[in-house]
C-alpha cells in the first residue's frame, strides 16, 4: 500500500537523498518527438522568433537611452510584450498544430507585441541621436545604432527618397561617406516601381563602433545614364567572388555547385530545393524522419520565368540582377509542379559573407521543402543552438530541433547556418537539410485507423502561398567557425530582420523666421505659418497657425494624404514634430515621440531601415512635401536655424484638424 501526499520538489529530492538510494540519471535531450511541430505553421514560428529579438534589441537600446539620461525604461509595455510571448507559447499555438482561427488569432497577437516593440525602438533609437551635426544642403545623414559591445563589419543598406523626382533620363548616383572617407556604396532596385528617379535603395560597406549611434553622409552625383551590370559569366556559369570564397552557379540547374574557399572545394554536390513526402498529421506524431525525397524544384523555361515573375518578355531564369563595389546578387526562379520558388544568391566583395534568400510560393499539400546542402566532409557531427547552450545532435536523417543556427562539424571543415525563424533539419547521409515548410492539414490529430482529413471536401492546409526565408551560410576551417557562428546569429537577425516595411512622407519645416515667406504650394512660410495650395480635402490646414499658438505652439499632423506621386505608397503614419529650441544651441535629434523611423532638420522620412536599427536622416533644404509641420519663431536672435525632435502629445482638439 502507498500513501500519496501533496509535496513540493524540494521536499523530494531532500527524502532520495536521506534514502541513500542510487538514481538512474540521463544526461541527454528528451526528443524526439511530434517532429513535424518543429516546422508546422512555419509563418507563426518566424514571427514568434521576431518578436523574441526585437524584445531583446529594444531592452538593449532602452537601457542603453536610460544610462545616457535620455529615457526611462519602458517596463510596463515591455511586459506587456512578455505576456504576448507567453501566451503564444501554449503547446498547441507555437507548435503549429492548432485550428486554423487559432493561428490567426497568434498572428494577431505577436503583430501586436511587434508593434508595441516598433515604437518603443523608435523612441529608444531618437533619443539615442540626440546631439547630431547639422546636414550639409547635399547630403542625407544615416544613423546605424549598434546595440552590440563590440564593432561589426559588414554590408548594409537602406531606402530614401531624394529632394525632388526626377523626370529627366539622368541618373542619381549615391556615395557613401564615414567623416569624409568614401566608403564602398553601390545602388539597387528599391521597394518601389515607379519608373522614375526619385526613391533610392543605398547599400555600402562599413564598420560599426560598438554600443554607439553611428553616423554616415549620402551624397548624390548625377550620370547620364544608369549604369549597366557585366557579369562574371561564361556560357554555363555565373561566378561569384569575395574575400577568400569563390561560388559557381550552374546556368542549367539554378543551384550553387562550386564553393572554394582557400583553395579548398567545400560542397560535395550542388544545393537544391527538395520537396519531401509527409502527411496531413501536423504533429507527424507517428514518424521521427522526413527525409524521403520525391522530387525537387527544377530552373523553369524562359516563357516561364517570364510569367512567373509578371514580366512580358521571355526571362532568362538565372542571371545577375545586383553588382557593384558592395555584392553581387543572382536570381534563380524555379519550379515544383504549381508552386514556384525566387532564390537570391548574395555575395559580399569584401568579406566573402554568402546569404541565400528564398522566395517560395507554396501551393502543394501534405508535403515539405527542405533546402538541401551537401557538405564536402565526412564523419561530422551536428551541433545545434538550444537553449541556454548547443546540443549534439543525431546525423541518422531524424528530424532535429534547434534555433538561431545549426553546424556539422568535421574533422577538417565545417558548414553552419544561421536562420531568421525556423527549427527543424536533419542530417541525412551527409548533407545537411533544413526544413522550410510543410503543409499539413489543420489540427488533423492521428485517431486508431481513421483518416485524418475528411475525405467528402476540402480542408485548409497550412502555410500554402508565399512564404520567404533567409540564411546565412558559412564554410571554413572547424574552430573558426565553431567560434564565429554565435557573434553571427546574433548579428544576422539585426541585420536582416528588423527591416519593417516602413512607408515614406515629408514633412517640411519654415526657414528662418526673418526670412521672407516662401508662398508656393507645399513649402512652409518663413514666419512659422503653413501656406500652401488648397486642395479641397485640406481647407481647414489655413486654420493651424492659429492652433499652433493655442496648443503650446507645436502642430503634430496625424495623418498623410493619400494619392499622387509625393507618397505613392499611400502611408499612413504618424509624423515626428519638428520645433525649435529658444536658444541658438546646436541642431539635435532627441526623442520623437513612438512614431518617426527616419528624422532630420526639419524633414522626416520613413525608410526601409538597416538592421542594427538604422535610419536615414534628410536635411531641411527640401523640395515642397505633401504635409508640413510649422516651427516655432525664435525666442531671440536670428541665428542658425535650428531643430529638434522631442516627445510631443497633442491635445485632443488638435484632432479635429487631420485631413481626413
Amino acid at each position: 500500500q502507498a500513501e500519496i501526499k501533496h509535496s513540493t520538489p524540494e521536499e523530494f529530492f531532500e527524502q532520495v537523498e536521506k534514502s541513500g538510494e542510487e538514481l538512474p540519471e540521463f544526461a541527454d535531450e528528451l526528443n524526439p518527438w511530434a517532429v513535424g511541430c518543429y516546422t508546422s505553421q512555419i509563418r507563426l514560428k518566424q514571427k514568434y522568433r521576431a518578436v523574441e529579438n526585437q524584445l531583446y534589441m529594444a531592452e538593449r537600446m532602452c537601457s542603453a537611452a536610460q544610462l545616457a539620461g535620455r529615457m526611462k525604461v519602458p517596463k510596463e509595455a515591455l511586459g506587456e510584450v512578455q505576456r504576448d510571448m507567453l501566451m503564444c507559447q501554449f503547446h498547441d499555438i507555437l507548435a503549429g498544430t492548432s485550428i486554423q482561427p487559432g493561428e490567426q488569432g497568434a498572428i494577431r497577437t505577436l503583430d501586436h507585441g511587434l508593434e508595441i516593440l516598433s515604437k518603443l525602438r523608435a523612441r529608444a533609437f531618437f533619443a539615442l541621436a540626440a546631439g547630431e551635426r547639422k546636414a550639409q544642403a547635399d547630403e542625407i545623414p544615416i544613423l546605424i545604432y549598434n546595440p552590440h559591445p563590440y564593432k561589426i563589419e559588414g554590408d548594409f543598406e537602406c531606402e530614401m527618397m531624394l529632394w525632388g523626382a526626377n523626370f529627366d533620363q539622368v541618373f542619381s548616383m549615391p556615395q557613401v561617406y564615414k567623416e569624409g572617407v568614401i566608403l564602398p556604396t553601390q545602388f539597387e532596385k528599391e521597394h518601389s516601381n515607379l519608373s522614375l528617379d526619385w526613391r533610392k535603395k543605398v547599400v555600402f560597406h562599413a564598420v560599426l563602433e560598438p554600443m554607439s549611434m553611428n553616423r554616415f553622409d549620402c551624397k548624390y552625383n548625377k550620370l547620364e545614364r544608369k549604369p549597366v551590370i557585366v557579369p562574371q559569366e561564361d556560357s554555363s556559369h555565373i561566378y561569384l567572388e569575395g574575400g577568400n570564397v569563390q561560388l559557381s552557379i550552374d546556368k542549367n540547374t539554378g543551384y550553387i555547385d562550386s564553393w572554394m574557399q582557400n583553395g579548398r572545394q567545400y560542397l560535395e554536390q550542388p544545393i537544391s530545393l527538395n520537396v519531401i513526402a509527409d502527411s496531413a498529421d501536423p504533429w507527424e506524431m507517428t514518424v521521427n524522419y522526413i527525409n524521403t525525397v520525391i522530387g525537387n524544384f527544377a530552373l523553369l523555361s524562359p516563357a516561364e520565368c517570364a510569367e512567373a515573375s509578371g514580366v512580358k518578355k521571355p526571362l532568362c531564369a538565372v542571371r545577375v540582377i545586383e553588382d557593384g563595389s558592395v555584392r553581387t546578387v543572382v536570381e534563380a526562379a524555379l519550379g515544383y509542379n504549381r508552386s514556384r520558388a525566387f532564390i537570391h544568391y548574395i555575395m559580399s566583395k569584401d568579406t566573402g559573407e554568402v546569404k541565400i534568400k528564398v522566395r517560395l510560393y507554396w501551393e502543394e499539400l501534405q508535403k515539405m521543402v527542405k533546402l538541401h546542402i551537401p557538405a564536402a566532409f565526412k564523419d561530422a557531427r551536428c551541433l545545434g543552438q538550444v537553449a541556454y547552450g548547443v546540443q549534439e545532435l543525431p546525423v541518422d536523417g531524424r528530424e532535429n530541433v534547434s534555433q538561431k543556427y545549426i553546424m556539422l562539424k568535421g574533422a577538417d571543415g565545417a558548414l553552419a547556418v544561421i536562420n531568421d525563424g525556423i527549427y527543424g533539419s536533419c542530417v541525412n547521409n551527409g548533407a545537411l537539410e533544413l526544413s522550410l515548410l510543410r503543409s499539413a492539414a489543420y489540427c488533423a490529430h492521428p485517431i486508431f485507423d481513421r483518416p485524418l482529413v475528411p475525405q467528402d471536401r476540402y480542408m485548409p492546409h497550412m502555410d500554402l502561398g508565399e512564404t520567404v526565408f533567409e540564411f546565412a551560410v558559412k564554410f571554413g576551417e572547424p574552430e573558426e567557425v565553431e567560434k564565429a557562428v554565435p557573434r553571427m546569429a546574433d548579428v544576422f537577425f539585426h541585420r536582416f530582420k528588423q527591416r519593417q516595411a516602413f512607408l515614406e512622407s515629408r514633412a517640411v519645416a519654415a526657414d528662418h523666421n526673418r526670412q521672407r515667406a516662401r508662398l508656393r504650394a507645399g513649402v512652409a512660410a518663413g514666419d512659422g505659418r503653413v501656406q500652401r495650395g488648397q486642395p479641397p480635402r485640406l481647407r481647414r490646414l489655413r486654420d493651424l497657425p492659429r492652433e499652433r499658438r493655442r496648443c503650446g505652439r507645436h502642430i503634430r499632423q496625424n495623418r498623410v494624404r493619400r494619392g499622387g506621386l509625393q507618397n505613392a505608397a499611400g502611408a499612413e503614419i504618424h509624423l515626428p514634430h519638428v520645433v525649435r529650441e529658444a536658444d541658438d544651441g546646436d541642431d539635435r535629434v532627441a526623442a520623437c515621440g513612438a512614431f518617426a523611423d527616419a528624422a532630420a532638420d526639419g524633414r522626416a522620412v520613413r525608410p526601409q531601415p538597416l538592421g542594427l536599427f538604422a535610419r536615414a536622416v534628410v536635411h531641411k533644404h527640401l523640395m515642397s512635401g505633401l504635409e508640413q509641420i510649422a516651427r516655432h519663431r525664435r525666442a531671440h536672435d536670428a541665428g542658425a536655424d535650428e531643430s529638434d525632435f522631442h516627445i510631443f502629445k497633442p491635445l485632443p482638439s488638435m484632432r479635429e484638424f487631420s485631413p481626413f
